[in-house]
């Protein structure tokens, strides 16, 4: 097992790592075993949709296999980066025809992310100069497809992230160049509105990006710098004109003290850098200057700090993007988000790749650091960017939800369907495509029928409390992938140990709190188990929550607003993924008010009624929603309390009895199994009595 992360460090996974360059090999070891694979080039794409249980890596695929210095066509694996390529075909008049911020993205990567450059008004995306392509397909078959030979295939994989096979070889036709310079000329902007109008003034620029402060406010707003580029001639440049200099590289250390990126810092160097560079007359810059700046900055990723950043890119539509850029850079300026590489380009037509990123608009680029507040602050970037009919780039998302990336892509249906019949059986899968909803994930039976398969994922919130910690434990032992969660990630870190010493693998650790309601539908756009627990609770104190409305809230939010808030969440990932499993620990303190509970009651009954409401609701979509009721049981909660023997279970009682339930598709279970009829007499007690009695 390895680690492995792409370019934003965040997430960081263990996965089974492979990196064979031999068709039949490949075969071999993506038929080894039952867990989907992910095909992954330099990881330079900024979240997980590279990532997952196993990887198989291109860094061996690399081998330029022709290239026609006359006609400029390439043929390769799928490996090679784009730097290898300029390297080999530069100095012959041949350069990228499309080509993104950094030369270390491989052919393969290119595809599958469809990527764009500074010239896509001009000249589309990658997929456009791609003349064909060979995949290893899911059955095992080496297949071959081009815009006119299987263009569905063609188009469902520009684009596709990944999920339709290996990319073995590609050709591509590259572009003509006479020199390796670019003539760039800058043009100042003082706000969004002026920038947007030096766009379409230079529409027949080849090459043309804007970088933009997003801080600047008023009617400084989306002040920019739009830096326009062309291939300068052999007669424009001074000796060989594919000689260039060299670059000093410099090295970001991994102790970067990413603190020294903040709102001043990135303030004073956005008024530095537009001063600097506004209206330059027309100079020469080599391709690598223009291209490439961050290249020379190795490990640049690291600024951000240990925690990792995201890469947040949208699109929006040409007559909406004033207004809505608009508002997403006041969201970042009010909120106090300070990106520090900004970059507005304009794109041109929609590329026919199935679920291609670029259409007509413009795109803005954001970085942000991952700190607390920052999935909240994208949660609401999202809304805009919806609400204008707008998108986000699979290539740099690490959380997008389902819902957004169904409700904002037009192909993202076909692409599933398509999947379905390409690869029945889920052999390609990534954590981003199971996020999103595009992997649905099968395996054969044994008369080699195609069936669901059980991918036996679960997330344990409250897992460091007594039940949630036996809860994981048994699921671990019957051989489930687990997540444990809490808001004591040292705990849930002791608990990881505990349970890899016992079942050999280490479950996943995430930091939540179930009352904090604004992280919910991050987390479940991020995560995608097929199966969530909630077995958070607060016993708290009657007499306190009668005194304190904080108290009384605690109480609420805990055991009924956190978690009904938690799975309203989850409930929308799974109804639209046609299958799932809510598990939702609720309490016999529900089943009727007493007065020495009756706040912690009332909030479990609220629960109790929400789980059997959920249930009605997603019994269609085929998603099962169990409620489990506890009776007393052994906690570090009910430490103290007299407990009759024979009515209080163990956590690892109650976790058996709920695994059991779960197995059977159970809609309530109680543990001990006694308290059913327990309550059942309680709840047929006469209120004139019961309300003289003490409980």
């Amino acid at each position: 097992m390895n680690t492995a992360t792409n370019w934003g460090n965040y997430p960081v996974v263990r996965a089974d790592w492979y990196e064979g360059n031999q068709p039949d090999k490949i075969k071999d070891w993506l038929f080894a075993e039952d867990d989907p694979v992910i095909p992954r080039g330099l990881g330079r794409c900024y979240g997980d949709s590279s990532l997952g249980e196993r990887i198989w890596s291109s860094n061996a695929l690399d081998r330029i296999l022709a290239f026609d210095p006359v006609t400029g066509m390439v043929r390769c694996e799928g490996g090679v980066s784009l730097d290898k390529i300029i390297t080999t075909c530069l100095s012959a008049g041949w350069f990228i025809p499309v080509t993104p911020g950094t030369r270390y993205v491989t052919i393969g990567g290119g595809i599958a992310s469809d990527i764009h450059g500074k010239n896509h008004h001009s000249e589309g995306t990658f997929s456009r100069h791609v003349l064909s392509l060979t995949l290893l397909a899911p059955d095992g078959r080496i297949v071959t497809c081009s815009p006119s030979e299987q263009p569905e295939l063609f188009h469902a994989t520009s684009g596709g992230m990944g999920l339709t096979g290996i990319i073995l070889q590609a050709t591509m036709q590259l572009k003509k160049v006479e020199s390796a310079w670019i003539k760039q000329v800058n043009k100042k902007a003082a706000n969004l509105e002026e920038v947007m109008a030096l766009f379409d003034t230079h529409i027949a620029s080849t090459y043309s990006v804007a970088w933009i402060d997003t801080l600047a406010s008023g009617k400084n707003l989306g002040r920019s710098i739009l830096m326009l580029g062309e291939h300068a001639l052999a007669s424009e440049v001074t000796g060989n004109p594919f000689e260039i200099p060299a670059k000093r590289k410099i090295t970001i250390p991994p102790f970067f003290p990413s603190f020294l990126l903040n709102r001043l810092s990135v303030t004073a160097f956005n008024k530095w850098f537009y001063f600097r560079n506004a209206n330059r007359g027309e100079f020469l810059t080599d391709y690598d200057e223009y291209f490439y700046p961050l290249d020379s900055l190795l490990h640049w990723n690291r600024i951000y700090g240990k925690k990792g950043f995201t890469q947040y890119q949208l699109v929006v539509p040409i007559e909406s993007g004033k207004e809505a850029l608009t508002k997403i850079l006041d969201e970042c300026r009010s909120a106090g988000y300070a990106s520090f590489l900004s970059v507005l380009k304009l794109f041109g037509d929609q590329a026919p790749g199935m679920i291609s990123f670029p259409k007509k608009g413009y795109t803005l680029t954001l970085d942000f650091p991952l700190n607390k507040g920052l999935l909240p602050f994208l949660e609401r970037l999202d809304a805009i960017v919806k609400d204008y009919n707008g998108r986000l780039y699979l290539a740099k998302d690490v959380r997008m939800s389902e819902q957004m990336f169904f409700d904002t892509y037009p192909g993202a249906e076909d692409y599933r369907n398509f999947l379905k019949q390409w690869d029945p059986d889920g052999r390609f899968a990534s954590l981003q495509s199971r996020r999103i909803g595009l992997s649905k994930i099968q395996t054969t039976n044994h008369n080699g029928s195609s069936m669901e398969k059980n991918t036996k994922s679960v997330l344990v919130i409250g897992a460091s409390s007594g039940l949630g910690r036996a809860l994981a434990k048994k699921y671990a032992q019957e051989k489930w992938e687990v997540t444990l969660a809490s808001r004591d990630v040292a705990a849930l870190n002791l608990l990881a140990g505990e349970i890899e010493k016992e079942s050999g693998k280490r479950p996943a650790v995430e930091a939540m709190d179930v009352a904090a309601m604004e992280t919910h539908r991050s987390m479940a756009s991020r995560l995608a188990p097929d199966t969530v627990i909630c077995c958070a609770g607060y016993l708290g104190n009657q007499e306190n929550a009668m005194e304190d409305p904080e108290e009384f809230r605690k109480l609420m939010d805990t055991n009924f607003y956190g978690p009904a808030s938690l799975f309203n969440e989850w409930a929308r990932v799974f109804a639209r993924r046609k299958s799932g499993c809510l598990i939702g620990v609720s309490s016999v303190a529900g089943d009727r008010g007493r007065q020495s509970n009756y706040a912690y009651g009332s909030a479990k009954a609220g629960f109790t009624a929400y789980l059997s409401g959920l249930r009605n609701r997603l019994q269609p979509d085929n998603v099962h929603v169990m409620t489990v009721i506890p009776g007393f049981m052994r906690t570090a909660m009910t430490e103290g309390l007299p407990l009759p023997a024979p009515l209080t279970a163990s956590p690892e009682q109650a976790a058996n009895d709920i695994y059991k339930a779960h197995m059977r598709r159970k809609n309530v279970v109680y543990t001990l199994w006694m308290w059913k009829y327990l309550m059942m007499i309680i709840k047929m007690i006469p209120e004139p009595v019961f309300k003289k009695l003490k409980l």
